[in-house]
């Protein structure tokens, strides 16, 4: 977690080490922020479930139930729906977190004064 933010450094603490790191911002490329999590992965996950229970379901139809088309056809659509909710329920545990890069070059610090003569200081970032 980032806990302080200077004009040569950045301070993280977390958990996989005990106390805090200091990084100076020469060393580093990028930074990258959380934005959030991604939604679920439903549609994608129902829509491929579909096309490998479709073809899956062509495939075995035609070798065990011979030529007739509308055979075919029922086959397919019974094993695409199959398919389909099996992806769709797969795609609704499938979350991400998102990133955003902020490059280095375009972190901001500005310190000023505050009305009641205290120090303050403002970060931002310029995409």
């Amino acid at each position: 977690m980032l806990v302080a933010l200077y004009e040569d450094s950045l301070i993280l603490e977390g958990n996989d080490f005990s106390g805090r790191l200091s990084i100076p911002l020469d060393n580093m490329e990028k930074l990258e922020i959380s934005v959030g999590k991604r939604g679920h992965k439903t549609w994608l996950g129902g829509g491929i479930g579909f096309l490998v229970g479709a073809l899956t379901a062509l495939v075995f139809g035609t070798t065990k139930g011979g030529d007739d088309p509308a055979t075919a056809l029922i086959t397919m659509g019974i094993g695409g729906g199959a398919g389909f909710v099996l992806g769709f329920t797969i795609g609704l545990g499938i979350t991400a977190e998102k990133w955003e890069e902020i490059p280095i070059d375009r972190i901001k610090i500005d310190h000023s004064l505050l009305l009641d003569d205290r120090v303050g200081s403002e970060v931002s970032f310029t995409f």
